[in-house]
């Protein structure tokens, strides 16, 4: 629509701003110490207000074909003829392509266990990480105040939201953003297996063969969530042992070690929520039987874990973490940089 020339036009005096604002944060020292060119961050931000600016040149496109569309609702066209409906449609899109994105689940832990035992430079300050963790943090605490505003089922219904939104929810989400990656990956492989079956073999795929696949799907759950309960407790020993020489390790323990707390709850109800061992039968155990007894280890780690108290305890652990991100920046800016990670990551969460 417009040349190479007449943009270039039109955009100089957004480039000199932008130009005068990376200047100023490179001088300030806010981009980092081993920044030698501000020009590469110049053209990252103008790269960034572009998308911004088509962003919004779309949405108002949008409302102006719906807004149109509503003349004509009632005789021919079958377009959404308001913006919610546009809105339901995107989301009807992402329930139906959520899994293709079940890799960012496996990138954020895998990321934390690589970074807890391994040396890594992340060239930037401690100002700069500490207000763009603030700003995340005013972003999507201020999303979830007012998603809960809308106490009424009447207006979570029209505007696609929950009725209600407490703790429980956050904590629910953050474990299952963790507990499914590997279902989804199985429900994957298992859907192409399937589907070359047919394909090449003209299997009748529309019934299970090789029993449930419930059972298979809590077997992986179960294995998956003790192995992420236990790998901080390698990776603190780690750190301990050689690891403390890297500046990364401390930050990607502490997260490690988050995730860990998140899916005990679950772990511990998939491996010993079947206890079935009474508190007198347990009492008239001897030591003996019981610290060879299964089942009253079971009893124990249920008690342990799967109480009120600890419960209470542990689905503030996330939310509190992500409040005091900021505040852990000025100390290490790594923190900073799980968090922009844990930011695009859990953008998948349901």
């Amino acid at each position: 629509l417009l040349s190479s020339e007449t943009m270039e036009l039109l955009l100089t005096p957004l480039q000199k701003s932008v130009h005068w604002l990376v200047a100023h944060m490179y001088e300030a020292k806010l981009l980092g110490t081993g920044i030698k060119d501000p020009q590469v961050y110049t053209f990252m931000a103008m790269q960034f207000v572009m998308w911004l600016l088509m962003l919004v040149l779309c949405m108002f496109l949008l409302w102006c074909v719906t807004s149109f569309c509503k003349i004509f609702r009632r005789r021919c066209c079958t377009f959404p003829d308001q913006l919610r409906w546009c809105g339901r449609l995107l989301i009807t899109m992402d329930n139906l392509t959520y899994f293709v994105w079940f890799w960012t689940a496996f990138f954020w832990i895998g990321f934390n266990y690589y970074t807890a035992v391994t040396r890594s430079h992340y060239h930037f300050q401690f100002e700069g990480m500490m207000l763009f963790m603030g700003v995340v943090n005013i972003l999507n605490w201020g999303m979830i105040i007012s998603n809960a505003f809308r106490y009424s089922l009447s207006q979570s219904m029209e505007a696609n939201e929950v009725a209600h939104l407490s703790m429980d929810n956050i904590w629910r989400s953050n474990q299952l953003f963790y507990m499914t990656a590997p279902v989804q990956l199985f429900s994957i492989v298992v859907g192409f297996k399937e589907f070359l079956r047919w394909q090449f073999y003209g299997i009748d795929i529309s019934f299970w063969e090789g029993g449930d696949r419930g059972d298979t799907a809590t077997s992986i759950v179960k294995y998956w969530t003790l192995m992420l309960v236990i790998g901080p407790f390698v990776c603190w020993t780690c750190y301990a042992i050689f690891a403390h020489e890297y500046m990364n390790a401390w930050a990607a323990c502490v997260v490690v070690s988050i995730i860990g707390m998140d899916v005990l709850h679950p772990c511990a109800y998939l491996w010993v929520g079947d206890s079935k061992l009474t508190h007198d039968e347990a009492r008239k155990m001897s030591w003996k039987q019981a610290l060879t007894s299964s089942a009253w280890w079971k009893r124990k780690i249920y008690n342990a874990v799967l109480n009120d108290t600890l419960t209470g305890i542990l689905k503030y652990v996330g939310p509190a973490y992500f409040l005091l991100l900021p505040a852990m920046c000025l100390s290490q800016t790594y923190f900073g940089v799980n968090g922009a990670f844990m930011m695009v990551a859990q953008t998948q969460q349901r």
